[in-house]
């Protein structure tokens, strides 16, 4: 879903976005979702705290996220933020 979240961000359909977010969220609280859903959603939307605060939580659950984190474009937005590679360096890619 977070996918869908970014896609629509990144169309122009920002209601939709956070629709779908809302959504994303009451899930979180019946059961889990991966962190790497809400990454993928707040990227999209252009949110790089909210981006961070789940790549953390993503690192705590060894998500496979993370190892794109050196090559993938999509993490272009945050490569300059010392967190960033703070993070880099934690997973084992720096």
């Amino acid at each position: 879903m977070g996918v869908l979240i970014s896609a629509y961000a990144h169309a122009g359909r920002r209601a939709d976005a956070l629709r779908l977010l809302a959504e994303l969220k009451k899930r979180k609280q019946a059961g889990y979702v991966p962190a790497a859903a809400f990454v993928n959603a707040y990227l999209g939307l252009g949110d790089k705290e909210q981006a961070f605060v789940w790549l953390e939580q993503g690192y705590q659950e060894h998500s496979n996220i993370l190892q794109w984190l050196k090559v993938h474009p999509y993490f272009d937005p945050l490569r300059d933020d010392p967190r960033f590679k703070d993070l880099v360096h934690r997973v084992g890619l720096g």
